[in-house]
């Protein structure tokens, strides 16, 4: 067996994390909320009326923008591929499934708002996934996708984009 390959980030100066492939891979939970993140949830909100409506999170870590989500509505829904982190957020959320977004395991039409944080890149298939975040959600509602740019000297772990997103935020 390999042993498990690791990396270091400076995310603060002086300061070493320690980094797992499998964290490289996937991404890695935010585990504080940061003003991007403030920042992108007022976005959706112009956009999406978010009280009391059915949300599903893809790819939702350990549940950080499902409990933001949660302040206007209790119909929240995160799903993580790494059972880890959905022990970890379902330890204090409720609605955390253990699934992969190529496979969502909802009904057609039934969420109001689909949202994916910077986890596209990371999926198998990344057209699949867009199109489970189309079945699951209802006519009239929204899917937002926040996609990132790719590596920068700030992040050297983060794998590129290969080319396929481009810079900007994709809405309806």
């Amino acid at each position: 067996m390999e042993p498990e390959r690791v990396a270091y980030h400076r995310s603060v100066p002086g300061a070493e994390e320690r980094i797992s492939q499998a964290a490289i891979e996937h991404g890695r939970p935010s585990y504080s909320w940061r003003f991007g993140q403030d920042r992108r949830l007022e976005m959706v909100r112009r956009f999406v009326p978010l009280e009391g409506a059915r949300i599903l999170d893809i790819g939702c870590g350990i549940g950080t923008y499902v409990r933001h989500f949660r302040q206007y509505s209790d119909d929240v829904h995160g799903v993580e591929v790494e059972e880890e982190r959905v022990r970890e957020a379902s330890a204090e959320l409720p609605n955390i499934h253990l699934a992969r977004g190529e496979a969502l395991p909802f009904p057609d039409d039934h969420f109001d708002l689909v949202f994916s944080n910077e986890v596209i890149r990371h999926v198998d298939d990344d057209r699949r996934t867009i199109a489970e975040a189309v079945r699951v959600t209802r006519p009239g509602g929204r899917i937002v996708i926040f996609a990132p740019i790719g590596c920068t000297r700030s992040r050297p772990t983060a794998p590129t984009s290969w080319g396929r997103y481009r810079f900007g935020n994709i809405r309806s």
